[in-house]
């Protein structure tokens, strides 16, 4: 993997960082590309015609987009350049998680980035993992990251709504995993939080239909599913 990377990188002088696809292997054998299921990135790729087949450039612009909603980027499968870490700082340790992405963020800011489609690497993920184990911690941390980005942002509509999309992902994940663990007040407040954030009528929406009973909504679900045409 490194001996393609580095290629990548004495190849494109102007590109500062380069990440490749990465195998996720979860426990019970099966597995998936990393980038197949970033559905920002792959827009980002759509809109491309790669340089020979498997390499693509992204301006610090598009980078920059595709990074406010999602971080198509694992650590083991990105190679950064000395001088672009000289210049932007390294990982911000004040952050519990997110701090890779955090850094990518910054580096997009000024540099592009390249990328190979090939899985060069393996993920596995185990049930006792750090991020199976403190997934709540997580998600708020990286809702904050996406909220402190989204408000320096300021005039950057298409950036902010980018963002946007981001914080109302996390806030619905919350929301649902609150929800289901009998933490309704934190659900509530989960979703509330996101549509104050984002305007998002579907978190409102959510929040609403939260403070009913789970016996309640189920048996709306099933009256819903079972009318005609549906």
């Amino acid at each position: 993997m490194l001996t393609r990377l580095v290629a990548f990188l004495d190849h494109h002088p102007e590109v500062g960082a380069v990440f490749c696809d990465v195998e996720v292997v979860r426990k019970d054998g099966s597995s998936s590309s990393l980038v197949s299921g970033a559905r920002a990135f792959q827009r980002l790729l759509a809109s491309h015609i790669p340089l020979n087949g498997d390499e693509w450039i992204f301006t610090e612009r598009e980078m920059h987009m595709c990074l406010l909603e999602e971080v198509p980027i694992a650590p083991p499968a990105a190679l950064i350049r000395r001088s672009v870490l000289d210049q932007v700082g390294g990982y911000d340790e004040k952050w519990v998680s997110g701090e890779d992405w955090e850094l990518y963020l910054r580096i997009a800011k000024h540099y592009r980035f390249g990328y190979l489609n090939q899985m060069l690497t393996t993920v596995r993920v185990l049930e006792d993992s750090t991020l199976a184990r403190f997934w709540e911690t997580d998600k708020d941390s990286l809702r904050r990251l996406i909220s402190r980005e989204k408000h320096a942002l300021r005039g950057d509509r298409e950036a902010r709504r980018a963002a946007n999309r981001a914080i109302a992902q996390f806030e619905n994940d919350l929301g649902w995993v609150y929800l289901h663990s009998d933490r309704r007040a934190k659900s509530i407040s989960a979703y509330c939080r996101g549509f104050a954030e984002t305007g998002d009528p579907i978190l409102l929406l959510k929040a609403a239909s939260a403070v009913m009973p789970l016996s309640l909504r189920s048996r709306l679900k099933s009256w819903r599913s079972n009318l005609p045409g549906r």
